[in-house]
């Protein structure tokens, strides 16, 4: 995974927005959010939180996450290519927590 960027103002102000505490998500939303984050797992052989469950993630961890997950995952293969774009499309809902 690339890690030399440069954050986004943008970038730092949601992570710094997001509460440091697990939201209360529905659980159609929870499930959702989740699936992304175990979709770009499996795609990249990554474990984000390992041993953590998924209600118990803070906000503002998983934003960052999810924020340098874009940024930095680089497909070496045409099939990973493709994994990408379908993780970075549902990247853009999984990120618009409610305030």
């Amino acid at each position: 995974m690339k890690q030399d960027y440069i954050p986004e103002l943008s970038e730092i102000r949601m992570v710094r927005r997001a509460p440091d505490y697990p939201l209360a998500l529905s659980q159609e939303d929870g499930r959702y959010v989740a699936d992304c984050l175990r979709a770009v797992e499996a795609a990249f052989g990554l474990e984000c939180f390992p041993g953590l469950p998924f209600g118990q993630i803070p906000a503002r961890a998983l934003i960052g996450r999810f924020i340098a997950l874009w940024r930095g995952l680089e497909p070496t293969t045409k099939c990973k290519l493709r994994r990408t774009r379908v993780c970075r499309g549902r990247y853009v809902y999984s990120t618009r927590f409610p305030p």
